[in-house]
């Protein structure tokens, strides 16, 4: 049986999201038209580490 997929990574949606669905986190960080406010954090980083884990920051 294969590990879980921990994170999902998507995009083209003109909406931003950050969630969990069951044990996966779904994450998207889009910039949209000009004239929507989307939730798009320039600066928004998902650090991946060797041990699974995930750390979202928003610097």
């Amino acid at each position: 049986c294969a590990d879980p997929v921990r994170l999902w990574v998507h995009g083209h949606t003109h909406r931003s999201t950050d969630m969990m669905v069951n044990s996966t986190r779904l994450a998207s960080n889009q910039f949209g038209y000009m004239s929507e406010n989307c939730g798009f954090q320039p600066n928004m980083k998902i650090p991946l580490y060797d041990d699974g884990t995930v750390n979202v920051t928003d610097s």
